[in-house]
Formats: C-alpha cells, sequence, structure tokens
C-alpha cells in the first residue's frame, strides 16, 4: 500500500505534467494542429504521449462542468486545483491529433465537435485526417505546428 508521502508525491507530478500539457496546447496557433506525441515531446516528457491525451480528458468546461467534447471529465480531487485554471475554452484541445493527422478515436459527438472547431479554423480533413494541399492525407506538414523543442525551453 501507498503511503501518504508518495500518492502526495505522484500528485505533484501527475499535476505538473498536466499544467505542461495545457500550457503547450495553449501555444498552438490558430488554424494550425499539432500530435499528442509532440506536445509530449515539448514537455520534456517523448514517451508520454496517451498522457497527454489523458490530460485533456480532465478537461472542463468553462462554467466548470464536465467537459462534454475532449474526454470524460472527473470531479477527482488530484486534478480539481487544475481544472479551475484550466478549461476546454481556454486550452485548444481540438488542434491536438493523433501521430498520422486523424482525429482520435472517441465518442461520435465527440469527434464531430472536433471535426467542426478544425474546420471552423480552416484546417481541412478527409476522413477524419488533416489534409495537405493537393489532397495528401496525414502528412500535417502545412497545417501542422511543430516548433523546435529548445526554443519552448528557452522561453521559460
Amino acid at each position: 500500500m501507498q503511503n501518504v508521502r508518495t500518492r502526495k508525491r505522484i500528485k505533484d507530478e501527475a499535476e505538473v505534467f498536466y499544467i505542461a500539457t495545457y500550457e503547450a496546447i495553449q501555444q498552438i496557433p490558430y488554424g494550425k494542429v499539432t500530435t499528442y506525441g509532440y506536445i509530449a515531446k515539448i514537455i520534456g516528457a517523448p514517451a508520454n504521449s496517451r498522457q497527454v491525451g489523458a490530460a485533456l480528458k480532465y478537461l472542463k468546461d468553462a462554467g466548470g462542468r464536465e467537459n462534454e467534447e475532449p474526454g470524460t471529465g472527473n470531479d477527482n480531487d488530484e486534478t480539481d486545483s487544475i481544472t479551475k485554471q484550466f478549461n476546454n475554452q481556454n486550452v485548444p484541445w481540438w488542434r491536438v491529433v493523433a501521430f498520422d493527422g486523424r482525429i482520435a478515436l472517441r465518442t461520435p459527438r465527440q469527434m464531430s465537435a472536433q471535426r467542426a472547431r478544425l474546420e471552423d479554423e480552416g484546417v481541412t480533413l478527409i476522413d477524419d485526417r488533416v489534409r495537405q494541399q493537393g489532397g495528401r492525407v496525414g502528412n500535417l506538414a502545412e497545417q501542422g505546428w511543430f516548433p523546435d523543442p529548445e526554443d519552448s525551453d528557452e522561453e521559460e
């Protein structure tokens, strides 16, 4: 059984990860997308792309209710302080896609919401994948946002 100190350390590490994830996602420009893996790389945790997706599940809507769009939301005490600071309006979760430009699998309603937000920003999608001019699918060169991770360290 974990002792209180170990649980607190894990909670603190998770909170630091979530905050770094949300702050990195807030940097994605309007009309651009990036991947879960690239967000993980930017924040110094390149092996944790799935945890980036998990962090997005905890976003709440701007009214404090569980988020209906990016994930399931959670009222767990460990994430409560974070969800008060970050929400689905000030963290553009819809700009994060899978490594191949695909909208990550969620409920049909959530996928539809992400598709609509991306299209509203001028991101072209074909079969729920980011499309590049000329019709190629899955190549994020034109609509992707991939700053040098070294540059993000200098801004801090």
